[in-house]
């Protein structure tokens, strides 16, 4: 299914194309990886020490060198944007460390609940599922086949499917969103996560993963979160998560990795976001070392 189109299909690394869904043109940013010699992995910085996004990589031992990073985004929704507060919300997992709402993790204990932030979970195998994690014991056993994992606010596409269209269930047996029922608290979703801004547009981060084992890094310039869902499956993802938006949201692109994209240079490539903005989380597309 379709639900709008696209100016062009998205090729490896960075595109700036037009996505026009029921007559109005919407400009993303997208960055595409290579399957077969490219992934991604989160940057993670605790609370109280929050780096600007140009400053902010992945461990050394997980990319190589820093030089191996091609493009990076936002992560996760913040405390607040400045060097205080907290750095991000959910859970991370990269490197073999485990962090939680800004801090680090000793243990593979964590706060857990079906209404909690959902993690894209990259696998060992290379494939990419969405879960909510209920118990420290579902946990446990899923984490030695996470290769990192990365929180969201929202779950966009589940399983090639839109999560606000239908009765889509994750894994563990719970509704994602109840189209019919927005305040059904027996859902991972319901209006109360959301405050009434599921149609407000705004900027936005969008993060995908598709069958073919690439990954797709989207900042939007103006989209509301019901109609990023379509453009990620318009997009083709099977898996698909929001990111943080409006102020946060913003693109980097490494040189020689634009395409020569017309306009754009190596640095911030959208035109949201700021470059004095402190983040705890982002997302970076990088060369398998």
């Amino acid at each position: 299914m379709s639900y709008g189109t696209l100016s062009a299909n998205p090729i490896n690394h960075y595109n700036k194309i037009s996505y026009t869904l029921s007559g109005t043109a919407h400009t993303i940013h997208v960055f595409k990886t290579d399957p077969r010699t490219e992934g991604i992995a989160p940057a993670v910085y605790e609370t109280g020490s929050k780096k600007k996004l140009s400053e902010m990589n992945p461990p050394l031992d997980v990319i190589g060198r820093a030089a191996n990073v091609m493009a990076k985004t936002n992560g996760n929704v913040m405390g607040n944007t400045g060097t205080s507060g907290d750095a991000f919300y959910g859970i991370f997992y990269v490197n073999n460390q485990l962090y939680q709402n800004g801090e680090s993790r000793t243990s593979n204990a964590i706060d857990c609940s079906f209404r909690s932030y959902p993690c894209f979970c990259i696998k060992t195998d290379g494939s990419v599922v969405i879960r909510w994690f209920e118990s420290n014991y579902k946990f446990s056993l899923a984490l030695p086949y996470c290769k990192s994992i990365i929180s969201g606010s929202a779950a966009l596409v589940f399983d090639s499917q839109n999560v606000f269209e239908g009765s889509i269930q994750s894994f563990d047996n719970h509704i994602i969103y109840n189209k019919d029922n927005s305040e059904d608290s027996t859902c991972h979703y319901n209006s109360s996560n959301f405050a009434g801004t599921l149609s407000n547009n705004n900027a936005r981060t969008f993060l995908g993963h598709k069958s073919d084992g690439s990954f797709l890094m989207v900042v939007c310039e103006s989209i509301s979160i019901l109609n990023g869902a379509k453009l990620m499956c318009d997009l083709g993802c099977d898996y698909a998560i929001n990111l943080d938006g409006s102020t946060p949201s913003q693109m980097r692109v490494s040189k020689n990795y634009l395409n020569n994209v017309p306009g754009a240079s190596a640095g911030k490539v959208t035109t949201t976001g700021s470059d004095s903005t402190y983040y705890g989380t982002a997302i970076a597309a990088y060369k398998l070392p």
